[in-house]
């Protein structure tokens, strides 16, 4: 390997190391703040097709509860190579979370026909479930010779 890729490779394997465990930290701290605020569970559901697509609706248990108080998250910064705090709304933290995990398990899911799911955070179990579909045209040929 040439001196570039070697060094590439360093720094991957590092961001891989920085991102396990900021999401490991980060997924404590959501189910600690969720808890904190009497929340059961957020689902946030996501849908998109033709090179774009996002979140569409989200519920929180109990219904009504207010999620926009900012928490403190911890970050890979890829040009420092170290991790980082950084401020953000829980709700935001979570939706930005939710679409990571979605495209860490089904890159380019919003291309061509899409796909779309949802994305819970259960807090009892401590739980986040992705449950994704994608969607296709299905083609059928008949052929008849007479």
């Amino acid at each position: 390997m040439t001196d570039i890729m070697h060094e590439f490779e360093r720094r991957r394997i590092g961001l891989e190391a920085m991102d396990k465990e900021s999401f490991s930290h980060n997924r404590e701290l959501f189910f600690v703040a969720l808890q904190a605020r009497g929340v059961t569970s957020v689902e946030i559901r996501y849908e998109g097709s033709g090179d774009s697509g996002g979140i569409e609706d989200r519920t929180v248990l109990p219904d009504g509860t207010d999620l926009s108080d900012e928490i403190m998250l911890l970050v890979a910064d890829w040009r420092q190579e170290k991790l980082v705090t950084k401020a953000m709304p829980l709700i935001e933290a979570l939706d930005e979370t939710a679409m990571q995990l979605v495209e860490r398990e089904h890159g380019g899911w919003e291309n061509n026909e899409g796909g779309g799911g949802t994305v819970t955070f259960d807090v009892e179990p401590r739980e986040i479930l992705v449950e994704h579909h994608d969607y296709y045209i299905q083609r059928d040929e008949y052929s008849h010779n007479y």
